[in-house]
């Protein structure tokens, strides 16, 4: 790759080369049930599973049909960059009118994606978003973004660079996955099936409380005092601070990392356990991040260690916990310091926990490593892409 003088590109239209919206669910779609993509299941390149279930119960705005190298993006609030591009989807999926479907004519569906990827297409969005309360653009607004577009064999070349990045990022994103099904899948045969080592020696007693019959020498005992917890350490950073203190170092709110400081709060191994606003997942979980870096933490999130329990256990074990009973407030969910310490945890014996730690440690430590080679990967194409796609690096 050189650096050089744009040749060969030229400014074009986004209506030019795509199609914004091209088909919807009408009276001849031929499916009874269908997979369904909403607006808050999609972030940043990333979504969550569809949703299976029968067209006649789906909501109104289910009606976009999407293709194999498709980009879907919100129209509503654009500076959220909620974004993502169709792979080989379900010949029956189907998504919210809250998105834009941007299907590619006369340009590589992967370098177009690149293009809306890249900030100064969200920055373009943002500035003819309409609208106060809910700021959005509408399909015209779309399709008269301008940008660079360069010879067919660039755009493949340049998509060809970008996607391995995303492949490999996809990849060990699933890998990731599959390692927590694995201790959540332990976790369920030894602590709900109650089949763990040396199971068929034990007598099971009456616990005396929901968890009903539990192993002889097992316990039941509160949240609040099985954790070491450091919500007193929490400093919020105003956004306007951060913005004068950038760096590597994560600030984590109460659902997911919301930016880098240069500056660090905690170190090691810690359970986050969402407070307010984003403390409940659509399955009725507690919204957990489990941290084991140099990082800083707002006052949105419990900041937690396993006390008598292994922090990895601790995780696991509140990640199917449902949690809708602990929760005050409707405008603005909370989970308090009270109703948090009162949440029942069933403790197994010291020489089980021994034995599931031993299980489920070392696939953490390989979560954390493969969660370093993806920071790695996001950071060295995100530094890439707007260079590639404006043509300030040359291929």
């Amino acid at each position: 790759m050189t650096t050089q003088t744009k040749t060969i590109w030229r400014e074009v239209k986004l209506g030019d080369v795509a199609t914004v919206n091209p088909e919807s669910v009408g009276k001849n779609f031929p499916f009874d049930k269908i997979f369904y993509v909403d607006i808050s299941s999609v972030g940043t390149g990333v979504a969550e599973s569809p949703q299976e279930m029968e067209l006649k119960d789906a909501p109104s705005r289910a009606k976009r049909l999407v293709k194999d190298g498709d980009t879907i993006l919100s129209t509503v609030r654009p500076n959220r960059r909620s974004f993502l591009y169709i792979k080989e989807p379900k010949e029956n999926l189907v998504v919210s009118t809250g998105f834009a479907v941007v299907r590619p004519e006369k340009v590589n569906s992967r370098y177009l994606y690149y293009v809306i990827s890249n900030q100064t297409f969200t920055d373009y969005l943002t500035r003819h978003a309409k609208g106060s309360a809910y700021p959005a653009v509408d399909a015209e607004t779309i399709e008269k973004a301008d940008f660079m577009l360069p010879s067919d064999t660039e755009q493949n070349t340049i998509a060809e660079i970008l996607g391995t990045y995303d492949d490999l990022i996809e990849n060990n994103t699933r890998r990731i996955q599959i390692l927590e099904q694995i201790a959540r899948a332990v976790y369920t045969e030894w602590f709900v099936n109650f089949r763990f080592p040396g199971h068929e020696k034990v007598k099971m007693v009456d616990s005396g409380t929901d968890f009903g019959k539990i192993p002889e020498g097992w316990e039941v005992k509160k949240l609040g005092d099985m954790v070491y917890n450091f919500d007193s350490k929490r400093r919020p950073i105003s956004k306007m601070k951060r913005a004068q203190i950038q760096g590597d170092v994560p600030y984590y709110g109460a659902a997911k990392i919301i930016d880098y400081v240069n500056e660090v709060l905690l170190d090691g191994k810690y359970l986050l356990f969402a407070e307010d606003g984003s403390v409940i997942t659509k399955e009725g979980y507690p919204v957990l991040q489990f941290v084991n870096e140099k990082f800083w933490v707002s006052n949105h999130a419990h900041v937690l260690q396993g006390k008598g329990i292994s922090t990895e256990h601790l995780y696991i074990a509140l990640s199917r916990f449902s949690i809708q009973g602990y929760i005050t407030g409707a405008a603005q969910p909370k989970i308090t310091q009270e109703n948090f310490n009162r949440i029942p945890m069933l403790i197994p014996d010291a020489d089980t926990r021994t034995q599931f730690d031993a299980f489920i440690e070392p696939l953490f430590q390989l979560q954390f490593s493969l969660n370093n080679t993806l920071s790695n990967l996001r950071k060295t194409r995100d530094l890439l892409l707007p260079k590639l796609v404006t043509g300030k690096i040359r291929i």
